[in-house]
């Protein structure tokens, strides 16, 4: 048989698989939502948590499993057994295992916020170590998925964690709706914001340090004192959504009432906005904090 023909029917199959399995398997299995933000939008520092272009990722993730799979595996193959065996791994095998298993850890990591083992033993106060000898691990290996992790009976009696630590959710949602009143904001537009920020946890201090439940730098904090609102305001959950919402208020006014103006300018700086325009960065974290607003 030609090589060409081969070419042909191995594009063929797995375009085949594509659209009638694998799309199939994420509406139905994965029923992944588009709209939702991931963990690197939601958590973005800088350092662990970046939104990346799809592009990088993908040279990221082919890097990551292409030797084994479909490079050296195929080689190692049709070395020892001929060439259709080979063949029809990478068809098969990417089709039916490959992607299904690597797409499916993908999603487990983001809808768990990418937690990792270090995170997992940081966020129940014991060292990586031990939570690996606890559960017989090596860190240095792949945590399959669907590994069920102990932890000790001191941290495993403590209560869940929930999405607000340090203000009650009822309580800063009141806050907004009250702010976002006071200073004439779309308050499901002030509660999408909060959320993005900060998940309504005003203990929340990022490495640049801004603070609190809409995530407020200092500089911005004591302009907002001084300039718009005329008087101090208490350092607390409440106080921290009242400036925020004034913040939020000038930037509208400043931008004429476009509000994609105005969140760019809330996550680039105003300046910045009005003299580049809003980076691609600042357009990704608008859309995710307007898609977040249609669920408020």
């Amino acid at each position: 048989m030609s090589s060409l023909w081969i070419v042909v029917i191995g594009v063929v199959v797995i375009y085949a698989a594509y659209t009638l399995y694998a799309r199939r398997i994420d509406r139905t299995v994965m029923a992944s939502d588009p709209n939702k933000s991931t963990p690197a939008r939601m958590y973005m520092d800088g350092a662990d948590f970046m939104p990346t272009s799809r592009f990088v990722l993908y040279g990221y993730h082919f890097k990551s499993i292409a030797a084994a799979g479909p490079i050296v595996g195929v080689i190692t193959a049709a070395n020892l057994w001929g060439w259709l065996p080979s063949i029809l791994w990478l068809m098969i095998g990417v089709s039916f295992i490959g992607w299904a298993s690597d797409y499916s850890a993908i999603m487990m990591a983001v809808r768990n916020d990418g937690n990792s083992l270090s995170a997992i033993a940081h966020r129940a106060g014991i060292s990586l170590a031990k939570l690996a000898r606890l559960n017989g691990l090596d860190p240095a290996k792949p945590l399959l998925i669907g590994t069920k992790l102990r932890l000790p009976a001191a941290v495993s009696a403590r209560p869940a964690p929930t999405a607000v630590s340090a203000s009650n959710a009822a309580s800063v949602r009141a806050s907004l709706d009250r702010w976002s009143t006071h200073y004439g904001v779309d308050p499901r537009l002030a509660r999408a914001l909060a959320w993005m920020e900060s998940g309504y946890q005003n203990d929340v201090v990022s490495p640049v340090g801004a603070q609190g439940v809409m995530q407020l730098l200092p500089s911005t904090w004591t302009y907002v004192e001084q300039v718009l609102i005329g008087h101090r305001v208490q350092h607390d959950a409440d106080g921290n959504v009242r400036v925020g919402l004034a913040y939020l208020h000038h930037l509208l006014g400043a931008f004429g009432g476009n509000e994609r103006l105005a969140l760019s300018g809330w996550y680039q700086g105003e300046r910045s906005v009005k003299a580049r325009g809003p980076y691609k960065v600042s357009k990704a974290f608008v859309a995710d904090v307007l898609a977040l607003r249609r669920r408020m």
